[in-house]
């Protein structure tokens, strides 16, 4: 029997995944951003039409019309896109040859059961919430309601953290083809209740550092892009601030050596884009690390019991 992954290599292995996944599972995670630009996009256009059509009396029905099919079409799309990748990337962590490797099932046959296991999952949190409200219904919003409520809630945070890590495995059961339903939880539990806390840890610490590390980035590229902004177009601001002192004003701009025009304005977008390539990137890496270290630990959890 072996013994359960440790944190750091999850992370290895999360690492390990992106590169050497990414590009097979383009399939999946660029659904991920195309579904919500063309939905927003198509709102949009339909938006507008609908205020030339109405005269500005307000969304007409074909706008609704957009916006709920829309909405229902982009949220399968993504339901699709997520289960697809989690197929392939238990797959991938059990060592299957992924050149052969096709699904068992379509992605979206899944659906019914995984709505299942969900709303059996939310039940011990609904009830703690009902539970922590009832104190400050009962006594009609009272500061001893209030207060009680309030210890209530903080003694619901860690009985939910632990109910949702013995649960946090029923899921990937259906999506092996395990279990479903009240039997893929009772698995989970089993898999996971001598061991809580470890499969705890091993669940939220990778993910926090790596969106720490995807913070990290982001400040990165807003830090460079401010200081290409102020270097570069920083004279517009300046120019903006002294236009009104006439020519004696602009020639004293320009002998400052004020950097803006077109070829400043290029370099800008040309950031831009970089910027945003690389904010998709992340995004996708975040995708395939948490889907990958997801399903190496539950793998892990099975070779190990």
């Amino acid at each position: 029997m072996k013994p359960l992954i440790s944190i750091s290599d999850l992370m290895s292995f999360g690492f390990t995944a992106i590169k050497e996944t990414w590009k097979p599972t383009l399939k999946y995670s660029i659904w991920f951003f195309i579904l919500p630009l063309a939905y927003y996009l198509l709102l949009t256009v339909a938006g507008l039409a609908g205020a030339v059509g109405s005269r500005g009396m307000g969304p007409g029905p074909a706008f609704w019309l957009v916006y709920f099919v829309g909405m229902a079409v982009m949220v399968l799309g993504l339901i699709w896109a997520a289960i697809g990748l989690f197929q392939y990337m238990l797959a991938y962590t059990h060592g299957q040859n992924m050149k052969t490797w096709k699904p068992k099932r379509a992605a979206l046959s899944y659906l019914p059961g995984l709505l299942w296991i969900a709303v059996l999952s939310a039940l011990p949190a609904i009830g703690s919430m009902i539970i922590v409200a009832l104190p400050m219904l009962l006594a009609r919003r009272t500061a001893a309601g209030i207060l009680l409520s309030l210890v209530l809630f903080l003694i619901a945070i860690p009985f939910l953290a632990w109910i949702g890590t013995l649960f946090s495995q029923a899921q990937i059961l259906l999506l092996n083809d395990e279990a479903r339903g009240l039997e893929a939880i009772r698995k989970s539990i089993d898999l996971v209740q001598k061991r809580w806390g470890a499969v705890f840890a091993r669940i939220f610490v990778p993910v926090i550092l790596f969106v720490l590390i995807v913070m990290v980035i982001q400040m990165v590229l807003v830090f460079v892009g401010i200081i290409l902004f102020v270097s570069l177009l920083g004279g517009w601001a300046a120019f903006a601030g002294v236009a009104s002192q006439g020519r004696e004003g602009l020639e004293a701009l320009r002998g400052a050596g004020v950097g803006f025009g077109l070829v400043s304005i290029l370099i800008l977008l040309a950031y831009g884009v970089f910027a945003f390539v690389v904010a998709i990137a992340t995004r996708i890496a975040q995708l395939l690390f948490q889907t990958s270290v997801s399903a190496k630990l539950f793998h892990s959890l099975k070779e190990s019991k």
